[in-house]
């Protein structure tokens, strides 16, 4: 039997004054593949993870991790595809699907305490329910006055993924009891994101195919018992939030980033947009540019603080899901309130990320995670991976065991191995440096001036080999790192 190991990195960075913790934990089992759905910080200053393991049978595991980086606590649920945890005073909701079968499944909601003992769990049939369907959320649920709102949808399995022609809600109490369920609007909708409405005491639910408005990018209007009332197209083109649509409050505005696939998917760009409920835009963005294959993090890449500014996460460099042999990265933007861009950083470089979660911390830090391939040690199978950042997006620094850290870069270059051109992606405060380009003898065969985050660079004319680039900004080299020209 091969042996596959799963590996979880958690790296803590705390404000300047306090600590700083590097550690990782080595988390496994010998034939199972494991993903984070959710992480989040507790009032007790801890962190839980929420993970689900593959192939089938899929069970949801979580894990209760403390300041300083130590398993506490962590228990297995069979048969279980969590969805979403939310902490309820020490105590935790969660909800997803149960799997009675490979080929029969529910929507399961439970109730924990904060050892992870079951208070709670009710299951509930989803109507009209085939074994051919799958059930699936975005982290479409909400909590309001001790009552929660999940939104699901289930489809039919297609050549080009999921389609998912049915979306269905669940309003439930603590203790998981049903107080209400139904159809979103006529049915056919896929339900991504749920927030409060900044003007009534009802919710905006992001998804596509609303009553009868067809095409992604739409916005739904719901009462406080989420009856549909009208939906409203918000895309700024007709391929725009397609999947993954995040939503979330700007004061009254309203942001919403997911994919902008373009003409066709391999064009995938992070696209963000501010525009209030009368559907009248203040900003927009792209955070990506189509060669980058950059795609929002799967279950949550969105997040507004307390002095409104924008988080936005996803992985640049996507290119399939999970085993790719190219490295790539997971991105962070920082924005203010209009998207105009503080910071961004890169994370990883030395494996295949697919960005999934991300929260906010007490200390104004971030905690993310990821699903991570390395081909030269995991034998197809991905790793869980978390690290925490602080305020400033920086990671910790790299030490003797590199594995106890994570890259944390303000440019990269794509693709890495390459052939006739490359990219050279700045963060958009490190602008205005110099990229210089050299052999492996260190005799400069290219230099160029950054003036944007997307320089192109023609590598057509240059022998095959590795090279060796820097980038000096104010007169210090701010980056350096390698690049291998490939045989065309």
């Amino acid at each position: 039997m091969k042996k596959i190991s799963i590996i979880f990195y958690l790296l803590l960075i705390t404000f300047s004054g306090f600590s700083q913790n590097t550690f990782n934990l080595h988390y496994g089992n010998a034939t199972r593949n494991e993903w984070n759905q959710q992480v989040i910080e507790t009032t007790a200053g801890d962190f839980i993870a929420g993970f689900n393991t593959s192939p089938y049978p899929y069970n949801a595991v979580f894990l209760k991790i403390s300041e300083t980086g130590t398993i506490t606590l962590q228990k297995q649920f069979d048969n279980r595809v969590l969805y979403g945890i939310k902490e309820k005073m020490q105590s935790y909701f969660c909800f997803g699907v149960y799997l009675e079968s490979p080929d029969s499944m529910s929507f399961f909601a439970m109730y924990l305490d904060d050892n992870f003992n079951i208070i709670s769990e009710k299951r509930y049939q989803i109507p009209d329910f085939k074994n051919t369907d799958e059930l699936r959320s975005d982290k479409a649920f909400i909590e309001k006055n001790d009552t929660f709102y999940c939104l699901v949808s289930r489809g039919t399995p297609t050549t080009y993924g999921t389609h998912h022609p049915h979306g269905y809600y669940f309003i439930l109490s603590e203790q998981c009891d049903s107080l209400k369920s139904g159809i979103i609007g006529s049915g056919s909708v896929t339900p991504y994101g749920i927030c409060q409405n900044p003007k009534t005491d009802g919710f905006l639910v992001t998804g596509s195919d609303f009553d009868d408005i067809s095409g992604p990018g739409q916005l739904g209007f719901l009462d406080k018992d989420l009856n549909f009332i009208e939906s409203k197209h918000f895309a700024i083109s007709p391929y725009m939030f397609f999947l993954q649509i995040d939503i979330s409050l700007v004061g009254e505005n309203i942001i919403a980033a997911s994919n902008d696939l373009g003409t066709y998917q391999s064009e995938s760009q992070i696209s963000a947009v501010v525009f209030d409920t009368s559907m009248t835009t203040y900003a927009f963005s792209r955070f990506g540019k189509p060669e980058l294959r950059c795609n929002a993090a799967r279950t949550n890449g969105l997040l507004v603080d307390s002095f409104k500014n924008i988080y936005i996460s996803g992985t640049v460099g996507y290119s399939g899901w999970p085993f790719q042999i190219d490295n790539n990265w997971i991105v962070i933007a920082k924005t203010d309130s209009l998207l105009v861009t503080k910071w961004e950083k890169f994370y990883g470089g030395d494996a295949y990320y697919d960005a999934c979660d991300m929260s906010l911390c007490s200390n104004g830090g971030l905690i993310l995670s990821a699903a991570r391939y390395d081909e030269n040690l995991n034998n197809n199978e991905f790793d869980g991976y978390i690290f925490k950042v602080d305020s400033a997006g920086n990671g910790p620094l790299l030490s003797d065991t590199k594995k106890n850290s994570v890259n944390v870069c303000e440019l990269i270059i794509y693709p890495n191995p390459g052939t006739a051109e490359i990219t050279v992606r700045t963060a958009s405060q490190a602008l205005g440096g110099e990229f210089i380009l050299c052999d492996i003898l260190g005799k400069q065969v290219f230099q160029t001036s950054v003036k944007e985050r997307f320089t192109s660079v023609s590598t057509n004319t240059l022998p095959e080999g590795v090279y060796v680039y820097k980038y000096i900004l104010n007169g210090k080299i701010k980056e350096t790192g390698k690049w291998v020209k490939a045989k065309k």
